[in-house]
C-alpha cells in the first residue's frame, strides 16, 4: 500500500527548550517523511537546548532523517543570514517542498528562511504548533534595539514621516521599544482576536497618545488562514503612500508570514526585528493545535 505521508526534501526548524519543540518534531515525523532536517540552535542558549539536541538526534535516527545542526547567534545576524543562504538558497536544488517549522523560530530567522526559499522558487509549507498554555509571568524582557532585516529593509526615504505597523502580543516592552527607536508619527496596532491564552486581558495595546502619535487599532486573526494579511493589506498600502513603513511582529509567529507577504508586495516597506536579552525558561507548557499553510511564490 502506497504511503500517504507527505515527502519533504528538508525540514527547517530552530531548537528550543519549550516542550512543544520536541512534541512537535515527534508529530511532524509521524505525519511526513523528510530527507534531512536543518535544526539551527541559538548559541546564547546552548545550555538550555543541550538536552533537546540529544532527544532530536534520537528521533531523527529512528526516522532515518539526516540531521544537520547549525549554530547561529542573535548577535551576528550577517553570519546567520549567510548560513541560511548556504543551506537553502538558490544554489541548493529542491525537488520536493521544504517544511518550515515556525514554532520556536525567531522572526528574523523566519524572514531570512522565507526569503531564500522564495529566491530559489522552492515550494514551501509551514507549520506552527501552538502551546497548551503560556507562562503566567513575563515571557521576554529587556529588549534590544530594533534592526532591519537583510534584503527586507525596504527603501526608506529621507524627509518622509515614519509609520509603524505592529502585530502586538503579550510583550509591551518590545512594542514600546520600537516606538521609541523609530519615533513614528503614525502607529497601527494589530491585536489578536479571541480569548485564547487570556488574550482579551493580556494582549498589549499601549497608549502613545501622550506622545502626540496618531494611534489606530485593528483586530486580526493570526491563527486564521491568512494570518491577518487581508486585514492589514489596505492599511499598509494606504500608509505607504506618504510614509516610510516599518513592519514588526510581536504576536503569534504566523503573523510573521503575513508581514513577509506584505513586504514582498510593498517592497518599499521594511521588516524590523527586536530580540530580547532574556527569555523565560518557562515560556510555555505543552502543545496545542497546529496552524499550517503553504506559500506559492509569485512569478514576475
Amino acid at each position: 500500500m502506497k504511503s500517504t505521508r507527505r515527502l519533504f526534501d528538508a525540514i527547517v526548524t530552530v531548537q528550543s527548550w519549550e516542550p512543544r519543540f520536541v512534541l512537535g518534531i515527534k508529530q511532524t515525523l509521524k505525519e511526513c517523511t523528510a530527507k534531512r532536517m536543518l535544526a539551527y540552535f541559538i548559541g546564547e542558549y546552548r545550555g538550555r537546548t543541550r538536552k533537546v539536541q540529544s532527544e532530536l538526534r534520537k528521533l531523527t535516527d529512528e526516522a532515518e532523517v539526516v540531521l544537520q545542526e547549525k549554530e547561529v547567534s542573535f548577535h551576528e545576524p550577517s553570519s546567520a543570514w549567510a548560513t541560511i543562504e548556504r543551506d537553502i538558497g538558490p544554489s541548493t536544488r529542491f525537488e520536493n517542498p521544504v517544511l518550515v517549522d515556525l514554532t520556536t523560530m525567531p522572526r528574523e530567522i523566519i524572514w531570512s528562511t522565507l526569503f531564500w526559499l522564495e529566491a530559489g522558487g522552492t515550494k514551501t509549507d509551514y507549520v506552527y504548533r501552538r502551546p497548551d498554555t503560556y507562562g503566567k509571568d513575563w515571557l521576554a524582557r529587556d529588549p534590544n534595539n530594533p534592526r532591519l532585516v537583510y534584503k527586507l529593509a525596504g527603501t526608506l526615504e529621507i524627509g518622509r514621516r515614519t509609520a509603524l505597523v505592529a502585530v502586538t502580543g503579550f510583550d509591551e516592552e518590545r512594542c514600546r521599544q520600537a516606538v521609541e527607536f523609530y519615533e513614528p508619527t503614525r502607529v497601527l496596532l494589530a491585536t489578536q482576536t479571541g480569548r485564547q491564552y487570556g488574550n482579551d486581558t493580556r494582549n498589549v495595546v499601549p497608549d502613545f497618545q501622550a506622545r502626540r502619535i496618531k494611534v489606530n487599532e485593528i483586530q486580526v486573526d493570526t491563527f486564521g488562514a491568512d494570518h491577518g494579511y487581508e486585514a492589514l493589506r489596505p492599511e499598509v498600502a494606504d500608509l505607504a503612500k506618504e510614509h516610510n513603513v516599518i513592519l514588526c511582529s510581536f504576536g503569534p509567529k504566523p503573523s510573521a508570514v503575513a508581514l513577509f507577504r506584505l513586504q514582498r508586495e510593498f517592497p518599499q516597506c521594511a521588516l524590523a526585528y527586536i530580540g530580547c536579552k532574556e527569555y523565560n525558561q518557562d515560556y510555555s507548557r505543552g502543545m496545542g493545535d497546529a496552524v499550517r499553510g503553504s506559500i506559492f511564490w509569485r512569478k514576475d
